[in-house]
């Protein structure tokens, strides 16, 4: 059974949201009458009103941001001034006001206020001169986690129960990976590893990991997709904790053998987002940082780096990787239980 299949774990696929705007749409007055008022309706009023989305995961008690935005689409028939606001339901509500230009159909996006009050399913109306819509939302229930720690816990028998996000698996198709201590030693390596075990439906995997300010590292197979002949043992840091969002950091390179044939090859990671909320199995997890990793190859000799594969690694803080995120048919798994000691 490969390395890493079971651990960098290929889960939860978030919706990618394109919205074009056919009309400009200014904030700021333009060539708007002072005092005049949009007059338009929200498209498909009444019944089947058009691409209404919601933006942001809303976790019970946690305040609306700049995250949480109604996109909502109006056929305006005059310039003017608008506003346009949704009802208060458990606690949220959206609300924008501007200037449009000019006739048309554009996309408006409402910012969401206020905090969750309870978790469960809700229905907002929105409503703009008389034309109205409604949109459903729900509220996850918020996962208690320490305010501090590391993103990825190595505590003595800390452990982590991980199920597969794959439509097809079974309730059995489970792992529990745990943390057993110890101080492993690597060539070339002066700092010592510690040693989790993953176990389940037939298998059982050794993985090391160590942690210096800021960087956490992983010592193995480079191979995390099993497309290589042979295994390419060596470290890299996987996580970052204390750079921003947008780093980009690659493992050191490494020779390979794909097909037959020596290539190069090395991991390529960026920070897409840090102390976030993500929701993982009807849970909201707050404080994450998310990580695309990359495996590419060189296939001959400066030429350019080409990917083979990416995919989304979760780590939550206080409490460690909570899910990964990737195409089919990769699929992959989402953190079900834990303990941190």
């Amino acid at each position: 059974m490969t390395n890493h299949r079971y651990h960098l774990l290929l889960a939860l696929l978030l919706p990618v949201l394109l919205i074009a705007c056919g009309k400009e749409l200014s904030f700021e007055g333009g060539n708007t009458v002072p005092g005049s008022s949009a007059a338009g309706t929200l498209s498909g009023d009444p019944g089947d009103c058009a691409n209404l989305t919601l933006t942001g995961v809303y976790g019970q008690g946690l305040a609306l941001d700049t995250s949480h935005k109604l996109l909502v689409e109006i056929a305006f028939t005059t310039q003017g001034t608008f506003t346009i606001s949704t009802d208060t339901v458990n606690g949220v509500w959206f609300r924008a006001s501007g200037d449009v230009n000019s006739a048309g159909t554009v996309i408006i996006p409402l910012q969401g206020n206020g905090t969750p009050l309870n978790p469960g399913e809700f229905t907002l109306r929105v409503s703009y001169r008389g034309s109205n819509c409604t949109v459903p939302f729900t509220v996850l229930p918020t996962q208690v986690a320490p305010a501090t720690g590391d993103y990825f816990p190595m505590s003595l028998n800390s452990n982590w129960t991980y199920q597969s996000s794959d439509p097809d698996a079974t309730p059995a198709d489970t792992f529990r990976s745990t943390s057993r201590g110890g101080s492993f030693n690597f060539p070339g390596i002066a700092s010592p590893f510690g040693l989790f075990e993953s176990a389940g439906n037939g298998f059982l995997d050794s993985f090391y990991y160590r942690k210096t300010t800021g960087d956490y590292f992983e010592y193995g197979d480079l191979d995390i997709l099993g497309v290589f002949d042979l295994p390419v043992a060596g470290e890299y840091v996987f996580l970052k904790d204390n750079v921003p969002a947008g780093t980009v950091w690659t493992s050191a390179e490494n020779v390979a053998v794909l097909a037959g044939q020596p290539v190069r090859t090395r991991l390529r990671l960026q920070l897409l987002a840090k102390d976030v909320n993500a929701a993982v199995r009807g849970k909201v997890y707050q404080n994450v940082i998310k990580v695309r990793v990359t495996q590419q190859v060189q296939l001959a000799a400066a030429a350019p780096y080409t990917d083979i594969e990416s995919f989304e690694t979760w780590f939550a803080r206080g409490i460690g990787l909570i899910s990964a995120v990737a195409d089919e048919p990769i699929y992959g798994y989402d953190v079900i239980r834990y303990q941190v000691n």
